[in-house]
C-alpha cells in the first residue's frame, strides 16, 4: 500500500492501556518511515489519575460512552493506575508526563499529539513566506491569502478522505481507477475554487482589506479549522467505525460551511467595493452635469451681455457730450471687471470652478471673494474637489440668495495649511439659526 499511496503519518489509537498497534501497525510504520501519531495518549483522561470509578460525566461529555471509562473497566485497569501514580511521584513528574514518555521513548517515529499543532502551524507559516516573497503584495494580504488558502485546503483534504474511505468501503483498490477519481475530484474542487476566487479576490478587494476585516477571517479560519478536527481529540471512537465515518462527514461539512462563509464575505466586500464605484461615477456625472447647466447660464449671461453692450456701443456713437461718453466708458468698463476670469489660485480645478459661478454670484449680487493656495489641493482627486467645494459653494450661494439684505451677500472662501492640516473654510450669512445635534450642524 505505501509503494503505490505514499503515506507520510497515520493516527492510532495508542496508550498504556492500548498498545495492539504494536504487533503491526508500529513496526511497518517504523520499517518504511512513516510518523505515527498517538490517538487518546492518556486513554481520555484516565491514566493522568483525575478519573476516578466514582465520577459522573453530564450532559454531552461524550466520554460517558468511551468503554475504558466504564466502572467496571476503571476498577479493572485500577492496577495500572497505581504503578503509573507511584513511578510519577518518584520521579516528581505527572501521570500524564510520564504516559507521554513512555511512548516517545518506545519507537522513534510516534510523534505526540501536542507537536500536531506546532507542525501544522510551521507548515501555515511557509505557506505565508511563500505568498509574502513571492507575491508584490503587503504583509497583511499575504495573511488574507494564506488563511483563504488553508480553508480551501482544508476542505479538498477532507472531501478526499470521504472519498478515499467510500471507494474503500466500495470494494475498489488501489487501481488506476481509484487513483484517477481522487485526482479528478481534487483537480475540480481547485478549479472550482479558482474560478470563484479570480472574480472576487483581485488587487481592489485587498487594498480595502481593514483592520478588523483580516481579524475577523483569521479568526474565522481558526475557528473553522478547530471544529473541523475537535472531534478527534474529544470522541475515543477510533474502535467504531461508524462514529469514524461521521466524524470524516462532520469534518468535511465543517471545512464547507467555512469556506461559504468566506466565500459570502468576500462577495459582500466586492459588492460594496462595486457598490462605491458606481456611487462615485455618480457624483461625477452630477458634477459633470453641474458644470455642464453653470457653462449653460455663463453663455445665456454673455448673449445677454454682448446683446446689451452693442446698445452700448449703439449709445457711444451717437452722444456728443464727452463727460456723458466717459460715463458710458467707466460703466462698461466695471460690467467687464465683473465678468472677467476669477485670478488664479494654482489648482486648475479649483480655477474652473470659481470662474463657472461667477455667473450665478452675479445673477444673485453676492459678493464673492476668497484667499485660496489651491496648489494644496492638488493631490485631491478632481471629482473630490468637485464634490467638496462645489457643495460647499452651492450651499452657501443658496443660503445668501435668500437674503433681503443685499449687504449681508457675502462669501468668502480661505484654504491654507495649518500645522500639517489643509484648512477650506466657507464663510456666509445664514437666515436660519443653525442647529447642533452633537455631531453636525444642521
Amino acid at each position: 500500500m505505501h509503494e503505490t499511496t505514499p503515506v507520510s503519518a497515520v493516527q492510532n489509537l495508542y496508550n498504556m492501556l492500548e498498545w495492539d498497534c504494536e504487533k503491526d501497525v508500529l513496526p511497518y510504520c517504523a520499517e518504511h518511515g512513516i510518523g505515527v501519531v498517538p490517538f487518546s495518549p492518556i486513554a481520555s483522561g484516565f491514566l493522568s489519575g483525575k478519573v476516578t470509578a466514582y465520577i459522573k460525566f453530564e450532559g454531552d461529555d461524550v466520554r460517558k460512552f468511551v468503554p475504558q471509562l466504564q466502572k467496571d473497566n476503571l476498577f479493572a485497569n485500577q492496577p495500572v493506575l497505581d504503578i503509573l501514580n507511584q513511578y510519577a511521584a518518584e520521579n516528581e513528574a505527572t501521570n500524564a508526563q510520564v504516559s507521554l514518555v513512555w511512548m516517545l521513548k518506545k519507537y522513534p517515529n510516534i510523534v505526540p499529539l501536542v507537536l500536531w499543532i506546532p507542525c501544522m502551524l510551521a507548515a501555515v507559516g511557509c505557506m505565508y513566506l511563500f505568498l509574502y516573497c513571492c507575491c508584490k503584495i503587503t504583509m497583511q494580504q499575504a495573511l488574507y491569502i494564506c488563511a483563504a488558502a488553508f480553508v480551501i485546503a482544508e476542505f479538498g483534504a477532507s472531501l478526499e478522505w470521504n472519498l478515499f474511505v467510500y471507494l474503500d468501503q466500495a470494494g475498489i483498490g488501489f487501481t488506476i481507477v481509484r487513483n484517477l477519481v481522487l485526482v479528478l475530484t481534487c483537480g475540480l474542487i481547485f478549479m472550482i475554487t479558482f474560478r470563484l476566487e479570480s472574480g472576487l479576490l483581485k488587487k481592489e478587494l485587498l487594498n480595502h482589506l481593514s483592520k478588523w476585516e483580516l481579524i475577523s477571517t483569521v479568526v474565522l479560519v481558526i475557528v473553522t479549522f478547530a471544529f473541523s478536527n475537535i472531534s478527534f481529540l474529544i470522541s475515543d471512537a477510533s474502535e467504531n467505525l461508524s462514529a469514524c465515518l461521521n466524524i470524516l462527514k462532520m469534518r468535511t461539512l465543517v471545512d464547507f460551511s467555512g469556506l461559504a462563509v468566506l466565500y459570502a464575505f468576500q462577495s459582500r466586500v466586492s459588492e460594496y467595493l462595486s457598490e462605491k464605484e458606481a456611487e462615485a461615477i455618480r457624483i461625477m456625472l452630477k458634477s459633470q452635469y453641474d458644470q455642464y447647466r453653470s457653462y449653460q447660464e455663463s453663455m445665456e449671461l454673455i448673449r445677454i451681455q454682448r446683446h446689451d453692450l452693442k446698445h452700448h456701443i449703439a449709445v457711444l456713437r451717437a452722444e456728443t457730450d464727452r463727460k456723458k461718453r466717459e460715463e458710458w466708458l467707466e460703466l462698461l468698463e466695471e460690467d467687464l471687471n465683473q465678468n472677467e476670469m476669477a485670478a488664479p489660485t494654482g489648482n486648475r480645478v479649483l480655477d474652473i470652478m470659481l470662474t463657472a459661478k461667477q455667473g450665478v454670484i452675479k445673477k444673485n449680487d453676492i459678493h464673492f471673494t476668497w484667499v485660496a493656495d489651491g496648489a494644496l489641493l492638488d493631490f485631491i482627486h478632481v471629482t473630490d474637489i468637485c464634490t467638496i467645494i462645489g457643495n460647499a459653494m452651492d450651499n452657501a450661494i443658496e443660503s445668501v440668495a435668500v437674503l433681503d439684505n443685499r449687504e449681508k451677500r457675502l462669501i468668502h472662501l480661505s484654504i491654507a495649511s495649518k500645522k500639517n492640516f489643509i484648512f477650506i473654510q466657507m464663510c456666509n450669512y445664514c437666515k436660519n439659526e443653525p442647529d447642533w445635534d452633537g455631531k453636525a450642524i444642521w
